[in-house]
């Protein structure tokens, strides 16, 4: 399993905006692609509001739709949170697919069901210093991710801090202090009722 830090917010102004700001920062548009994410879960496990417990149950089928190619993947996310529901430790296990199709086929035939859907559009900024992802998911909520080993620039991130501070040094208005936002959460919230 790898294991990187990361951090992600959610923007408080529009995406036209947010464009603005980064362009007058020096960012230009490095990547731009789509991922379609289906989050299974076992259908034994017990449904409660706790969503980020929920979220340790589930894997999911990922399908990375570039301009001129489509990755397809089951993987799993693994995150531990500390007292202040702050990301600590986190990880992913990928395993190539070729068919979601078949993929859901198997996960139904071990008995899991489909849990949520999250489709995310990805627009990959990078100046010669910073790197973010600004992912516009469900076509509702903007956040920004920025990860601690950058894939357009050759920079790595030192830390948490460095991270977040990017935030500050660029004036990106953010609705909360919250920099581990779990899209995925609040996604849960707004569309599952149980």
């Amino acid at each position: 399993m790898k294991f990187e830090n990361e951090v992600t917010v959610e923007i408080d102004i529009v995406i036209d905006e947010l464009r603005k700001n980064l362009e007058e920062n020096g960012f230009k548009v490095v990547d731009e692609y789509d991922i379609k994410d289906i989050y299974l879960i076992n259908k034994n496990t017990y449904r409660n509001k706790n969503y980020v417990e929920l979220l340790k149950h589930c894997v999911l089928i990922r399908n990375i739709i570039e301009k001129h190619k489509e990755t397809k993947m089951i993987t799993y996310k693994y995150k531990e949170y500390g007292i202040n529901n702050e990301i600590v430790k986190q990880g992913k296990v990928d395993c190539h697919i070729e068919s979601v199709r078949e993929a859901k086929e198997l996960l139904k035939a071990i008995d899991y069901e489909e849990l949520i859907h999250i489709n995310d559009h990805l627009i990959i900024y990078a100046n010669n210093i910073d790197e973010i992802a600004v992912q516009l998911v469900n076509n509702k909520h903007i956040y920004i991710e920025i990860e601690e080993e950058c894939n357009y620039i050759n920079k790595k991130y030192e830390n948490i801090d460095s991270m977040i501070n990017v935030f500050e040094k660029y004036n990106i208005p953010i609705k909360s202090k919250d920099y581990f936002v779990k899209k995925v959460e609040i996604e849960m919230k707004e569309i599952l009722k149980f």
